[in-house]
């Protein structure tokens, strides 16, 4: 793919500060195998042969000049010396001259010799060859891409960890409500007993816990539809493809589902005062880890599939709302019509409950 820098140096400059800033692009440049842009406002002699083309603009922005400068910028100067007759000094500053010629004649006479000039004719040849070439490729969406799947994976890996790590108020609300939600349910379930009632309490705080994900799961839908215009354009140039989109943004929160999954365990575990024991605190660590990472991505995915931020919101608060009634703590799958139950298979917080309700009453013995 071809980048582009662009670089605007003002008036405001002086001719030092000018100098060290066009030297460092231009090094740029030559080091990264850049195509740069430069608008640049009276250049000096030195300054100016250090461009390789030049497109100077009449007034009205018609071309009065498109190509490159030659060595020690001859080839310009020849153009414009056919234009006014007059031959510069070898120690004049191109660009001086340039403009002297313009302002000394009329700008109508310098486009209209630019285009019955040889550079205007070449440049109009290669341009056609362009066009005719694109024209020949078939049309649509592109489907190989230049980079290497792996490489591709990092750089879009990299590029959402440091959007995520750059945008703390997102990452500040999950953790907020992770930890205040948390610590309410451990208020309000603090210090389970040992017997049937503190079986159905705990059941009961896992399931409220399951749900506090639900909030920041909405709030991922935002970061995701604010970036699809640049993934629209960049997919469908070829820069990569919407796959490795989706996975770099699906591994580069694993961090911070971590970090979200140890402020809840830190919080919830022992004010609830769930089994002690390695096995069990392992067990539930890892499983709401998986229902931070689940539960996150699903979010992530209604962004990705629907047209707007307010119908991901809507179907994610819908199927919300579907697998509460049908994840089998409310309605029991023993009670559910039959036409249901694959639905009941099919739920996600089933499994997350599920599990972290097993690891939690299995081998218990309650008065």
């Amino acid at each position: 793919s071809t980048n582009f820098f662009v670089c605007v140096l003002f008036v405001s400059l002086g001719v030092n500060d000018a100098a060290l800033v066009m030297g460092a692009v231009r090094r740029s440049t030559d080091a990264m195998k850049l195509i740069t842009l430069v608008t640049i406002h009276q250049p000096s002699k030195k300054m100016f042969e250090s461009f390789d083309d030049l497109l100077l603009l009449a007034k009205g922005g018609r071309v009065a000049y498109c190509g490159e400068l030659g060595p020690k910028s001859q080839t310009l100067i020849s153009h414009f010396t056919s234009l006014s007759g007059k031959m510069p000094s070898a120690s004049a500053n191109p660009a001086d001259f340039v403009l002297s010629v313009l302002d000394g004649g009329s700008p109508d006479e310098a486009v209209a010799k630019f285009k019955e000039s040889d550079i205007c004719k070449q440049l109009n040849s290669a341009i056609d060859a362009d066009v005719k070439e694109a024209n020949s490729q078939p049309r649509g969406i592109a489907t190989k891409h230049s980079l290497h799947f792996f490489t591709e994976f990092g750089l879009l890996f990299r590029r959402q960890f440091l959007v995520q790590w750059r945008n703390p108020s997102y990452s500040f609300l999950r953790f907020f409500v992770s930890a205040g939600a948390t610590f309410i349910l451990g208020l309000l379930f603090f210090d389970i007993k040992n017997n049937v009632q503190g079986a159905v309490f705990a059941i009961a705080a896992i399931f409220f816990m399951t749900f506090v994900l639900v909030i920041p799961m909405q709030a991922a839908v935002i970061p995701l539809i604010e970036d699809r215009a640049v993934l629209y354009r960049e997919a469908v140039s070829g820069t990569y493809s919407r796959f490795t989109y989706g996975l770099g943004q699906l591994f580069a929160d694993i961090p911070f589902h971590a970090l979200n999954t140890i402020i809840m365990y830190a919080i919830i575990y022992y004010l609830v005062g769930f089994r002690s024991g390695a096995e069990f605190v392992g067990y539930f660590i890892f499983m709401l880890f998986l229902a931070n990472w689940s539960v996150m991505s699903m979010g992530q995915l209604y962004a990705l599939v629907t047209p707007n931020e307010e119908t991901a919101n809507g179907l994610a608060g819908l199927s919300v709302i579907l697998s509460v009634c049908l994840m089998g703590f409310l309605i029991t799958s023993s009670a559910m019509p039959q036409g249901w139950l694959w639905a009941n298979s099919a739920n996600m917080f089933r499994y997350i409950l599920q599990g972290l309700v097993t690891n939690e009453l299995s081998g218990q013995n309650y008065n």
